[in-house]
C-alpha cells in the first residue's frame, strides 16, 4: 500500500514538472548588458530564429496590462519560432517616446544595447524555445510610455557548445529585423490646440494589442477612438496609425471641431472625453480619459478716445477703454499687427 501511494505521489510531481515546464516558462539573460556606438554590419536574413513579440512584464513574466503599475517592470522578448539553436544575441536601440536611451533609463546617443542568453553551463546555453519568456532587464517605465526597439540585429548558435559570442558575426543571424513597438498597457491621453472657439484635438494612445497574434505584422488599424466633445457632438473613427515607412505606430489628428460662440460675459466649459478600444479577443480593451477646454466670451466694448497733438508739439494719445472678453490681459495694436502694447 505504501509503495502503490509513494508511486502515484512520484507520478504527481513529475506531471505537475512537466506541465509547469511545457506551458510556458522565464529565462533571465546575462545581466551583464554592454554598450557599443558601432552596430553589427553583418549581412543576414536566416529565418531559423525569429522574435514574435517584445513586451512588458512583472517579474513572474505576467504582461503588464494595467497602469498605475506595482512593482518592477520587465523588458521580455519571446520567440515564434526556435529551431532547435541555442546561444541567442540580440542588439537594438531602445526609444523611450521617441528618445533613446540605455536599459538604466540614461539618454544614449547613437548606441546599440548588446544583450546575451545565459550560459546554463561553463561552455553553451539552453536550448531556445517558443514557449520561453526571455528576461531581458528591469526598466524604468511610465504609464504612457511608447518603447520602440530599432537596428535591431539577432543571432543565435547550432548547438548547446555555442557561446553567445561564438556565432555573433553570423552567418546564423538575422540583420534585417523590423523595427519593434513593445506590447504594454493600453493606455489613452490626448493634447488640444485652440484658435478662438474651435478646438483641435491630437490622441496619445499606446499598448494594447498592436501586433497580429504569434508575429510581427502591425494592425494597421490597432483602435477605434471615440471623442465626445462636451457639446452634444461624438465621432468615432477607425484610421490608420502605422507609418510603414517609420516602422511606427503615430498619434491620430482630429480635424478641428468648432464650439459655439461665448456670446456671454462669462468662460464656458467643456468636457471633451476619448475613448480608445483595441482589437483583441474575444474581449477588447478599452480606457477613457478627459480633459476640459474653455471657451471664452468674445472680445468686446472697445473704446478708443484719441488726445490730439497741440499746437505746442507735445505728443497726443490714445487711449483704450471698456474691452471685456477673451482671456488673459490685452495688447493693442495700431499699425496693422506690426508691433503690439498694452
Amino acid at each position: 500500500m505504501k509503495k502503490i501511494t509513494f508511486i502515484r505521489f512520484i507520478a504527481f510531481i513529475v506531471l505537475l514538472l512537466s506541465t509547469t515546464v511545457g506551458y510556458s516558462q522565464i529565462e533571465i539573460m546575462n545581466p551583464n548588458i554592454t554598450y557599443s556606438s558601432i552596430g553589427n554590419t553583418t549581412s543576414c536574413t536566416s529565418n531559423e530564429v525569429i522574435i514574435e513579440k517584445v513586451f512588458l512584464g512583472d517579474a513572474s513574466g505576467n504582461p503588464i496590462t494595467n497602469c498605475p503599475v506595482i512593482g518592477d517592470v520587465f523588458l521580455y522578448i519571446k520567440l515564434s519560432k526556435a529551431s532547435t539553436k541555442y546561444a541567442l544575441y540580440i542588439e537594438f536601440k531602445l526609444f523611450i517616446d521617441g528618445i533613446q536611451y540605455k536599459i538604466d533609463g540614461t539618454t544614449a546617443t547613437n548606441e546599440f544595447i548588446q544583450v546575451k542568453q545565459a550560459l546554463s553551463n561553463p561552455n553553451g546555453t539552453n536550448e531556445l524555445s517558443t514557449t520561453t519568456k526571455y528576461q531581458v532587464a528591469k526598466i524604468p517605465y511610465n504609464c504612457g510610455a511608447a518603447f520602440e526597439l530599432k537596428d535591431i540585429y539577432i543571432s543565435w548558435g547550432p548547438n548547446a557548445y555555442t557561446k553567445p559570442d561564438d556565432d555573433q558575426d553570423g552567418p546564423k543571424c538575422d540583420s534585417t529585423v523590423p523595427n519593434i513597438t513593445v506590447d504594454g498597457p493600453l493606455y489613452v491621453d490626448f493634447t488640444s490646440t485652440r484658435n478662438c472657439n474651435a478646438i483641435t484635438v491630437t490622441s496619445d494612445v499606446t499598448g494594447g494589442k498592436i501586433y497580429k497574434v504569434g508575429e510581427l505584422t502591425p494592425i494597421q488599424e490597432p483602435y477605434v477612438l471615440t471623442i465626445n466633445y462636451g457639446d452634444g457632438t461624438s465621432i468615432t473613427v477607425n484610421p490608420d496609425l502605422y507609418n510603414d515607412a517609420n516602422q511606427a505606430f503615430i498619434d491620430y489628428v482630429f480635424s478641428a471641431h468648432t464650439y459655439p460662440v461665448n456670446n456671454t460675459t462669462n468662460p464656458i466649459n467643456y468636457t471633451i472625453t476619448l475613448t480608445a478600444t483595441d482589437t483583441a479577443t474575444p474581449t477588447p480593451a478599452s480606457k477613457t480619459t478627459t480633459h476640459t477646454v474653455t471657451i471664452y466670451p468674445q472680445l468686446a466694448g472697445l473704446t478708443l478716445t484719441p488726445s490730439p497733438t497741440s499746437c505746442d508739439g507735445s505728443k497726443g494719445s490714445i487711449t483704450v477703454s471698456s474691452v471685456t472678453g477673451g482671456n488673459g490681459n490685452y495688447t493693442y495694436s495700431i499699425n496693422g499687427g506690426t508691433s503690439y502694447q498694452t
